[in-house]
């Protein structure tokens, strides 16, 4: 008797291999509609979508025409400053006064300015003397060493001739000693050796040609040295001679109390003070600023500095977008300009050496000028237009160009068909 009821074991004996089902895939239409719509999608958007090239550059903002730059006419020293930085001033106000001449002049006897002159003069002649003595002394010993070169050649020449003569009777008897090895009348221990002796002469000759070759740089440098200290003497004596000749020129027209002449500084023009750089008590020469001034109504425009890489297709009326330094994009976004100006030479060292910016574009190539006009002359900060002052810094992105992206992806291709 079984424990089941037979209907239950046929029903379990028909599914033994488990249950058939039967999955459906998605229909081919609807992969081949997706697939298309894909491709599609891709295409529409290569064909309509564009891209920009930028090219990112550093710069400055100048007013336009430049700040005015104040420079003394003459060597003084600043006796009293009548401005301060950033206040605006009028045309013909005072900046400051200079007290013109040598300070330690101030009231001495002619007699003790004389003597005076007369030191300086002497020390010159002093320090004339020297150097000629310093140069003909330098003039005999290069003499002597060129001299000692020369024999030191002439016996190292010797030695290589002598040497060149063993040299071949050493290869004859070599040649010799394989003619009787292969006539077996001497060992192959003998040849080897001759053969040995050979390369150590053949080594020892090259040895002797490189000392040869060295001595004989060293004789050109020495003659070079000797050619060109007369010239060099001829210099140190010409300064000299300047010097004494400008001491002469100051003994002549010297008064003691041209150190008291005041000598008032005034603005060229109306504007603002954007900066000073000489204090009181402080020697300026003609030769360095001792302020600056933005001229009124200038508006300020931003000098870019780019090298040559990165000036083959920027053209004026290109957009550009400025970032200052000193409100950070993040927060405070950009300032759009336009490409004015493009220069067609480098920029002068001279005119690099005054930015703010020289440090960081210290490189050795070439940067030329990009002038761009701004959309704005302030920044939106916290609500409140914050006014640009000369001389921030800033980085710049220009767009270059702009193109659909089939243009871009079939770039290389274009390029290669027009290289062939």
């Amino acid at each position: 008797m079984s424990l089941f009821r037979p209907e239950a074991l046929r029903h379990r004996q028909g599914e033994w291999l488990g249950t058939l089902q039967l999955s459906q895939p998605l229909p081919l239409a609807w992969i081949t509609a997706g697939v298309v719509a894909s491709v599609l999608a891709l295409g529409l958007f290569l064909a309509w979508g564009q891209g920009s090239r930028r090219v990112q550059v550093s710069g400055v903002l100048i007013p336009a025409g430049g700040l005015v730059r104040i420079v003394p006419p003459q060597v003084a020293r600043v006796q009293r400053l009548a401005v301060q930085e950033g206040q605006p001033v009028r045309a013909g106000q005072l900046l400051m006064t200079l007290a013109v001449g040598d300070p330690r002049l101030a009231g001495a006897p002619q007699g003790q300015l004389q003597q005076t002159f007369d030191a300086r003069l002497q020390s010159l002649a002093d320090t004339e003397q020297q150097t000629r003595r310093v140069a003909e002394a330098q003039q005999q010993s290069l003499a002597q060493r060129i001299e000692a070169l020369q024999r030191e050649l002439q016996q190292l020449a010797q030695q290589v001739q002598f040497h060149q003569q063993r040299l071949t009777l050493a290869e004859q008897a070599q040649a010799r000693l394989e003619s009787l090895a292969g006539q077996q009348f001497v060992s192959t221990a003998q040849v080897q050796a001759k053969q040995e002796e050979v390369m150590g002469l053949r080594a020892d000759g090259a040895a002797l040609l490189r000392q040869r070759a060295s001595l004989a740089r060293d004789l050109a440098d020495l003659q070079a040295q000797a050619r060109e200290l007369p010239a060099q003497t001829a210099q140190q004596l010409q300064a000299l001679a300047r010097q004494r000749d400008e001491i002469r020129e100051t003994a002549t027209r010297a008064d003691p109390a041209a150190a008291d002449r005041v000598l008032p500084v005034t603005a060229p023009m109306a504007g603002t003070v954007t900066a000073i750089y000489a204090g009181a008590g402080q020697a300026v020469s003609d030769e360095f600023a001792m302020a600056s001034l933005w001229p009124a109504g200038a508006p300020l425009q931003a000098h870019l500095y780019a090298p040559s890489s990165a000036l083959g297709f920027v053209r004026p009326g290109q957009p550009v977008r400025l970032r200052l330094q000193a409100f950070p994009y993040q927060k405070y976004g950009w300032l759009d300009g336009t490409v004015r100006q493009v220069a067609q030479a480098p920029a002068q060292a001279t005119e690099l050496a005054r930015l703010p910016l020289a440090s960081q574009t210290g490189a050795p190539q070439p940067l030329y000028r990009i002038v761009v006009t701004l959309s704005a002359q302030a920044m939106r900060a916290g609500g409140l237009a914050q006014p640009l002052q000369p001389g921030m810094q800033l980085d710049a992105d220009i767009q270059l160009e702009r193109r659909r992206l089939i243009e871009w992806v079939l770039e290389p291709l274009l390029g290669w068909r027009q290289r062939w």
